[in-house]
């Protein structure tokens, strides 16, 4: 039996639905909620071009300076492309979620949609597919990029973190991550 869900944009429009039919089986990084750490390596998944990442995040604040929500790496931080597959960060003085996921000509593009509430459990779905990276909250789009017709292409496993060795970690916890391969 598939399931499947609507995807609402901001302006109301619903430009397709997730239907697992359409979908590889997810690989399932996290069950129950993890407070993030920094350096926490939960897994590892085989890279696909074309993905979804789908967690429930539970943001408590946002500190001073950079933080990490989680990283899919190659192995390094911000030096080549592979690094950022994505990488997600808060910081202080700017409400936003930072995801930076590598693609032919940029190491460190992406997407900047406002913070979910804090002391909340937020489902967030990240897609690169179709040319684009689209981002969103509980089923609604809250970002998007089109300059993802190129995105990298990585032959090695990727290294997972739920709080990434280069950053201290954000206080949150992280449930519910499932990287999913798209055709």
């Amino acid at each position: 039996v598939a399931s499947s869900h609507t995807v609402s944009l901001e302006d109301g429009s619903t430009p397709f639905q997730v239907c697992s039919d359409d979908v590889s089986s997810g690989q399932e990084l996290l069950g129950s909620a993890v407070t993030l750490a920094a350096n926490n390596k939960v897994g590892e998944v085989e890279a696909s071009k074309h993905y979804e990442i789908s967690f429930v995040l539970n943001l408590k604040s946002t500190p001073s300076g950079w933080h990490s929500v989680m990283r899919f790496t190659l192995g390094g931080n911000n030096g080549k492309e592979g690094d950022r597959m994505p990488a997600l960060f808060v910081r202080s003085g700017d409400p936003k979620l930072y995801i930076r996921s590598s693609r032919q000509g940029s190491m460190n593009d992406g997407c900047d949609p406002q913070l979910p509430p804090l002391n909340q459990d937020t489902t967030i779905l990240i897609r690169v597919a179709g040319g684009e990276m689209n981002v969103f909250y509980n089923g609604t789009n809250v970002c998007k990029n089109a300059k993802y017709a190129t995105p990298t292409v990585v032959t090695q496993p990727l290294l997972v973190y739920a709080g990434d060795p280069w950053y201290a970690s954000a206080p949150a916890t992280v449930a519910h991550l499932t990287y999913t391969p798209l055709p």
